[in-house]
């Protein structure tokens, strides 16, 4: 199975009428979260995991596919991260439930 996250960004839901559209930079937090110094990475699973993110955040199209086990390292980093808020809905929607692609076997 492989999982195809989108990754554009969106307009922020605004808190009243007065504010101003803000984008919501949905590469960035996906990175921000991922390499958080709340997660504890140590050595070489900082390494591997920093590896992810920056293929995530370089990415030039609008969606990811990952394997999944990759996915599964985002999803976990995800379950472990706190502090999320209103505004991070849609993007933490996207990380649990992405389209899935089924692997064709040959």
């Amino acid at each position: 199975m492989k999982y195809k996250i989108d990754l554009r960004d969106y307009v922020m839901p605004k808190a009243n009428e007065k504010d101003k559209d803000k984008p919501y930079e949905v590469k960035r937090i996906i990175f921000s979260v991922m390499l958080s110094p709340n997660q504890g990475h140590k050595g070489f699973r900082f390494y591997t995991i920093s590896k992810l993110a920056k293929r995530i955040r370089d990415r030039k199209e609008d969606f990811i596919i990952l394997s999944e086990a990759d996915y599964n390292i985002i999803k976990g980093l995800f379950d472990s991260c706190t502090g999320f808020s209103a505004v991070d809905t849609e993007c933490v929607s996207r990380i649990y439930e992405p389209e899935t692609i089924e692997e064709e076997r040959s």
